[in-house]
């Protein structure tokens, strides 16, 4: 058995041990259904649900499971609660319909999330569990981690379960719910996938409602958080890693207090579509196309300044202003960037998380504040879980307002503007000694 890599050991399996006692457990499994999955695979899968509901007290009151499957979309097969003994759940489990179709995995959770824990079927103050088995990596792989995130957001506690070496890890701990270690797990084949069985019915029935938000971060202080990145110059693999760490990091934060507020700012939407019947001469055409330099920081910045804390858009005028920055290489238009980032200091105090070695550090500092500068080496150091806590320790214990009062920042544009850069820098680091 894997777990996310490793070898562990686990108890022998007892087919007819009762968990979760009589505890109320919603539980629903999500089962990948696509032509991946043999039809003796699937029997396999079929009989590792049974494995898992002969561990658990079947009964109106106590546990109850319902099954979905996806491929190209869901489908429901049973519902929560509509086979109140185990007997005859087990037989509709076992006649559940085998599909085929590629892995649309988003679409899986999003019906489970929708129709499966919907209103009137799932029980309220009752721990709702989602199991989502699959074999292989998603086709939309930004849609099943914001359909995970939807679905948690929602009260769900998810499990990831990876079947084979076609499985992507990271995007089953961006599925599984926190900590990743034990709610993401993988096994080598659908052969052994009955050697989970019994953590995972361990797993479930550890799974308790969810509490009152207790994160520090925010608990007394109110904030509107908006983080920033570049999508369009980023590939998608690292687009991916950038909003897992925004997750993770935001699960620090405390919500239930109501003093939290995030957004994002990652796409430029600036007009570049170049209209049909535009040009009838290749020449113009492709100097057109050429002359199409991709969104930078600075149009970012931009939006971000104009209406990123707009009252129409959530902001709050009580509320501190902080922006994230991500950034990943020396940064072009730097005078256009800076005056973004010095304006932007009217309303937000800005940190900045620089990814890999071509950053600036001597550009970075005219942004920010050296103390507000956070450095990993790869968009893989986003992942660990080192570098969220350094982050959160820089945020999180910061004072939150704008480190600069206006007059400092009317100085620091107009030089900008009149000057040049090298005023600039003289002058910000005046200022940030001041």
């Amino acid at each position: 058995v894997l777990a996310m890599g490793t070898a562990t050991a686990l108890p022998a399996d007892q087919p007819n041990a009762i968990g979760c006692a009589e505890k109320p457990v919603d539980i629903y499994f999500l089962l990948d259904c696509s032509s991946s999955v043999w039809i003796v695979d699937f029997e396999k899968l079929l009989g590792f649900v049974v494995s898992i509901i002969e561990r658990m007290h079947i009964a109106p009151d106590a546990t109850r499971v319902g099954l979905g499957v996806f491929s190209n979309s869901f489908v429901p097969v049973l519902d929560l609660g509509g086979y109140p003994d185990k007997n005859t759940l087990i037989r509709a489990v076992k006649n559940a319909p085998y599909i085929s179709g590629d892995t649309y995995t988003g679409r899986g959770i999003h019906g489970m999330r929708t129709h499966g824990f919907r209103d009137g079927i799932a029980r309220k103050n009752v721990t709702r569990v989602g199991v989502v088995i699959t074999d292989g990596k998603s086709r939309f792989p930004s849609i099943t981690e914001a359909e995970a995130i939807a679905a948690r957001d929602d009260g769900i506690w998810l499990f990831a379960v990876g079947v084979g070496n076609d499985v992507d890890v990271d995007e089953l701990k961006a599925i599984a719910s926190q900590p990743s270690d034990e709610f993401a797990m993988q096994v080598a084949s659908f052969d052994i996938l009955n050697t989970l069985g019994s953590r995972l019915a361990v797993s479930i029935c550890n799974t308790e409602l969810p509490q009152a938000d207790d994160a520090a971060c925010g608990k007394n202080r109110k904030a509107d958080v908006i983080f920033v990145y570049n999508s369009a110059t980023m590939s998608s693999r690292d687009v991916t890693k950038v909003r897992r760490f925004v997750n993770e990091t935001v699960h620090e934060f405390n919500f239930g207090t109501g003093n939290i507020r995030v957004g994002t700012v990652s796409q430029a939407c600036q007009p570049g579509d170049i209209d049909l019947g535009k040009h009838f001469r290749r020449d113009s055409f492709v100097a057109e196309l050429q002359s199409q330099a991709p969104p930078s920081l600075s149009t970012l910045l931009k939006r971000l300044r104009v209406g990123g804390y707009e009252a129409a858009r959530g902001g709050r005028p009580d509320a501190a202003k902080m922006a994230v920055v991500f950034v990943d290489d020396v940064l072009t238009s730097f005078n256009e960037v800076t005056y973004e980032a010095l304006m932007l200091k009217f309303k937000a105090s800005v940190y900045v998380i620089a990814i890999g070695n071509n950053c600036d550090e001597s550009q970075l500092k005219i942004i920010t504040s050296p103390s507000q500068i956070i450095k990993v080496s790869s968009y893989d150091s986003l992942l660990d879980p080192t570098v969220r806590r350094q982050f959160l320790g820089v945020f999180c214990q910061s004072e939150w307002f704008p480190p600069f009062v206006v007059g400092r920042e009317i100085i620091s544009a107009a030089c900008h503007i009149i000057c040049g850069n090298w005023w600039l820098v003289l002058v910000t680091v005046v200022m940030n000694g001041l």
